[in-house]
């Protein structure tokens, strides 16, 4: 049997028994080691007085080579009779007297001194020189028998033997009895802890015997017995509502199964509106250019509408892949934002200036007005905001058939907020549908889709940018007589605002083109491109555009052609492609870059998410071009290089949303902006948080459930916020699962973007934007704790 497997009065009583004997047996052996060496030590000690004194009353016996008289000095030494031999030696080393007892020959003077004081094989030697002055006149050799020493300690021994074999049955004894004031209150225990088992009677309690740590397991162990008996009774209290709870369940999961149900439902018709939407423009693509191709064309004017119709329906897919990947950032936590000030009056009036031009189409009017004081600036995401108004009002130009959309906006009183509303004379929404247009993929009515087109993906994406900037989209509606769309964004002010002594003119928006340049007109003809693409329809297309305006083109069909054209010849601009064989747009850019090259490269790519704009630049890339390549944007992009007015790496991501917003590049924004929210510190503070709980908080047992949520929330924000201090990301990834998971399992869906942004953030190691997040879901838990503690001061 193992020891781990011995009752524990067993281990008690091995262990004393075994430390006792140990014990003696250290303490035996080290005082019988110091015994015999003090013995040995008394002994050299006590022959060599005994050989000194003898030696000198050898001495004159010596110097008068009286040899009797030497011997029957000598013979003195038979008293002791532990002395086997002695043997005198004169100047020359020869014996000279000697008395024998044991010994049949008499050894060399040089073997006994090197046998001085020196035990072997029973004996002692001891050899002392005899001397008068510093003159040595002979030697006395001892030969002295241990056999009394070895004796004594022989009786050592049996007594040593003795007193272990006593000390083994005391403590045997000592041990048998002292363990049971430690086992006997632990088999008390096991014996209560067996018989509850057994009953399941947790009033049973064990009994204390002691005030020590034993004493205070019972004590600890009765408490635990006492709470599980109240857990006990509280269950048996709860079991009573069971069946009224698992039928709210089940209603509750017949429910989520009924939304699941219309999800799929919503998420198939999105499909087929999707199929619909890309083939569409898709057909008019592939016809058209197909009947180019053929030369199936009556006119020039013809061929100018096929031209048209192919041009509007690219951008028709444009704007269509820009709606989901829009929605899918959002829905991914990647959607940031940007703090600056703008004028709201210029921001509002560029967009009525922009979809005027649909409305009139249509024969509908167009216009808005201010209503109270008019702020001179506000801070926020002017990209997002602009984005945002430009869904709505097209939104309410498209379901218009007549009448026309107005846009009223005002400052709030407080000046924190500032409120737009679009008010259209359209089809109008039915009060059952008001929530569902703002749901991803949905419509008012599946026969929009049919009537009027679109994803619905437009309203969503709005009403998520409307709360990114810190404010809400509603909406208000009678069919027939039409819709009031009311957005409000935060306007970032700590202070007062400064407001407008009067209301703005409109000869305040901006014209497309601020420096009045025509950048078609300003391209320098003759200049040189060195273009390098590895598709060969690309690189047609691209070349034909710049040749048809008078610019020179060099093709390369990879990395290393354009490398060695490069340096062989003279280029005012390079475009790289960044995906080819042989050698990547990346690699080539190094290279020429570390070969001393110094003219623009502009990279070309497919790649239109965050960071790709920042890994040409740091490739070396001078500018940034995402396809399908746009005649207008590559042209402008070479007028500006061109002529002096490149925008460098060192250009503000701000001014580059500016400028790609003025020429419609979303793609090119979704890059910029992502850049800045790495830069743009947020300083104003955030609208007081407020959340609310979709569990029924009345029901105790949804209440406790909530209350420990919040406790641990609280505990795990905070090891959140050290994880962050100290970098440990895999820590802070999992915390930030935690919460995205527990969040919205406790009723508080408000934790599911942020937890989601902060892991994603985690595992990307975004040391400098974690910092709001984290803020932003402390916010969160504050606002949780508050609506909770008058609930649990009732409660108690």
């Amino acid at each position: 049997m193992r020891f781990r497997d011995i009752s524990i009065s067993w281990k008690l009583t091995l262990l004393a028994v075994v430390t006792t004997l140990l014990s003696m047996v250290a303490v035996i052996s080290t005082v019988t080691m110091i015994d015999r060496q003090l013995s040995q030590m008394a002994m050299v000690e006590s022959y060599v007085t005994l050989a000194d004194l003898l030696g000198q009353n050898c001495l004159n016996s010596l110097e008068a080579k009286d040899l009797g008289t030497a011997t029957q000095t000598l013979s003195s030494i038979r008293k002791d009779h532990q002395v086997v031999f002695a043997s005198l030696y004169d100047q020359d080393q020869n014996a000279c007297a000697t008395i024998q007892s044991q010994v049949t020959a008499v050894p060399g003077l040089n073997w006994a001194q090197s046998m001085n004081g020196t035990f072997e094989e029973g004996v002692l030697h001891i050899v002392r020189p005899i001397r008068r002055d510093k003159s040595v006149y002979g030697h006395l050799y001892l030969r002295i028998s241990t056999e009394k020493l070895e004796s004594r300690w022989r009786d050592q021994f049996i007594v040593a033997a003795y007193m272990f074999c006593l000390s083994l049955l005391v403590a045997v004894a000592l041990a048998t009895r002292l363990q049971r004031f430690i086992s006997g209150p632990v088999l008390h225990l096991v014996d209560t802890v067996r018989s509850i088992t057994q009953s399941g009677d947790y009033s049973v309690r064990a009994e204390k015997n002691s005030g020590d740590e034993l004493g205070e397991l019972v004590d600890r162990f009765n408490e635990m017995l006492a709470t599980i008996e109240a857990r006990d009774a509280e269950l048996d209290r709860h079991q009573q509502n069971l069946e009224h709870l698992v039928e709210a369940r089940t209603l509750e999961l017949q429910q989520k199964t009924q939304e699941a149900t219309a999800a799929s439902v919503a998420k198939s018709v999105f499909l087929a509106n999707m199929s619909h939407e890309i083939r569409t423009p898709m057909n008019a693509i592939i016809g058209f250019a197909h009947m180019l191709r053929e030369g199936n064309v009556d006119s020039d004017e013809e061929r100018v509408e096929f031209l048209n119709t192919i041009c509007s329906s690219g951008q028709h897919l444009m704007g269509l892949i820009n709606d989901i990947l829009d929605l899918s950032k959002i829905e991914a936590g990647c959607m940031t934002t940007e703090s600056i000030p703008v004028s709201p009056h210029q921001l509002i009036a560029d967009v009525i200036s922009i979809s005027r031009v649909n409305a009139l189409t249509k024969g509908l009017g167009l216009d808005y007005q201010w209503v109270g004081p008019v702020p001179k600036r506000i801070t926020t995401d002017p990209a997002k905001l602009r984005q945002l108004l430009i869904n709505l009002i097209g939104n309410a130009i498209k379901f218009t058939e007549r009448g026309g959309v107005h846009v009223i906006a005002r400052l709030a009183v407080n000046q924190r907020s500032l409120q737009i509303q679009v008010i259209d004379s359209g089809i109008g929404i039915a009060s059952d549908k008001l929530e569902t247009i703002f749901t991803p993929f949905s419509q008012a009515d599946a026969s929009m889709t049919r009537r009027f087109g679109g994803t619905g993906l437009g309203l969503s994406i709005s009403r998520q940018m409307a709360e990114v900037l810190g404010g809400s989209l509603t909406v208000e509606s009678e069919p027939g007589i039409g819709s009031t769309f009311t957005v409000v964004v935060a306007t970032g002010s700590v202070g007062q605002l400064e407001l407008h002594a009067s209301a703005p003119v409109a000869d305040v928006i901006p014209t497309a083109n601020p420096d009045g340049i025509d950048p078609i007109e300003s391209v320098p003809r003759g200049c040189r491109v060195l273009l390098v693409e590895d598709g060969d329809t690309n690189r047609r297309l691209i070349h034909k555009m710049l040749e048809h305006h008078g610019i020179e083109v060099t093709d390369a069909v990879n990395g290393q052609v354009g490398v060695d054209l490069a340096t062989s010849r003279e280029f005012d601009v390079i475009l790289m492609d960044m995906q080819m064989p042989v050698k990547d747009g990346y690699t080539a850019a190094t290279e020429l870059r570390a070969k001393g090259l110094t003219i623009p490269i502009v990279a070309l790519t497919a790649h239109a998410m965050s960071g790709d704009a920042e890994k040409c630049r740091k490739a070396g890339c001078s500018e940034y071009l995402t396809k399908p390549i746009q005649e207008a944007r590559l042209l402008t992009k070479l007028s500006e290089l061109l002529n002096g007015r490149t925008m460098d790496r060192g250009t503000s991501p701000i001014e580059r949303v500016r400028f790609n917003t003025d020429r419609k590049s979303v793609t090119e924004n979704v890059v910029a902006i992502d850049e800045i929210a790495s830069d743009v510190t947020l300083d104003q503070p955030r609208p007081k948080v407020r959340v609310s709980c979709a569990l029924p908080l009345d029901d105790e047992i949804f209440l406790e459930i909530v209350q420990e949520f919040s406790v641990k929330l609280t505990r795990q924000v905070e090891r959140m916020k050290l994880a962050y201090a100290a970098e440990e990301w895999n820590e802070l990834v999992e915390l930030a699962h935690w919460l995205k998971g527990s969040g919205g399992t406790a009723g508080y869906e408000q934790f599911t973007i942020p937890s989601s942004r902060l892991e994603r953030m985690a595992n990307q190691r975004c040391y400098d934007r974690i910092g709001a997040v984290l803020d932003e879901i402390d916010e969160l838990a504050k606002a949780v704790a508050e609506e909770l503690e008058p609930l649990a001061a009732t409660s108690t």
